[in-house]
């Protein structure tokens, strides 16, 4: 029994020394998984690392504005409380959608910052063209493939469709021009279900600020 007993801690001893952690990049560990004394296995994560030096910006895009974005493409991020914005550019974006939401991951890597931390909500925008007056909607509201763009206005129960054009992406909506005006109707959900001149009844309408 004694000789199984010492073979076995043997056994362990050789296993521990040939044990390694490996992490894909020099950071700082943001947070552990597993406690002192705990057993663990090959391929299970013991820690989370952080780059303070290099933080990304990681926002959702529907799958129809996509085309409008680029690899190293300038872009501005704030957050709640910030004088300033800061620069930003696009370093990857995800080629598989979420099964959920049906959007793609874009991640934008922000200028060396320190009073910044990982996690924090921030908002990121994203300019094609400031030349003319925009108006921001939800990106529910957009419809259209490519350059081919357009929003559903709801003019005297009859549904109107106003081609358009991006001007910037913001976290949470897309900014427009075309033949909008103040106090437009705009339709900001079922749009795929509708069509030009269709009759509609019973809208909710609702005032919004983006």
């Amino acid at each position: 029994m004694v000789d199984v007993v010492t073979q076995n801690l043997q056994k362990s001893q050789d296993a521990l020394d040939y044990t390694e952690l490996k992490a894909p990049f020099s950071g700082v560990i943001g947070s552990k998984s597993q406690q002192k004394f705990e057993q663990t296995s090959p391929g299970t994560s013991l820690f989370s690392l952080h780059q303070p030096n290099q933080l990304k910006a990681v926002i959702d895009v529907p799958e129809n504005l996509m085309s409008q974005l680029v690899l190293d493409q300038l872009v501005l991020v704030n957050w709640h409380g910030a004088k300033t914005s800061l620069n930003a550019r696009l370093s990857s974006v995800a080629t598989l959608a979420d099964p959920i939401k049906q959007t793609y991951t874009v991640e934008f890597i922000i200028d060396p910052i320190t009073n910044a931390l990982p996690g924090k909500a921030v908002n990121v925008a994203v300019s094609f063209n400031i030349k003319n007056t925009s108006y921001c909607v939800p990106y529910a509201a957009l419809s259209g493939e490519d350059a081919d763009k357009s929003v559903y206005v709801i003019k005297e129960g009859i549904v109107l469709e106003k081609a358009v054009t991006l001007e910037s992406l913001r976290s949470n909506s897309v900014c427009l021009s075309g033949e909008l005006h103040t106090g437009d109707a705009i339709v900001t959900a079922g749009v795929h279900y509708l069509k030009p001149e269709q009759m509609v009844a019973n809208t909710l309408v609702k005032a919004f600020s983006y």
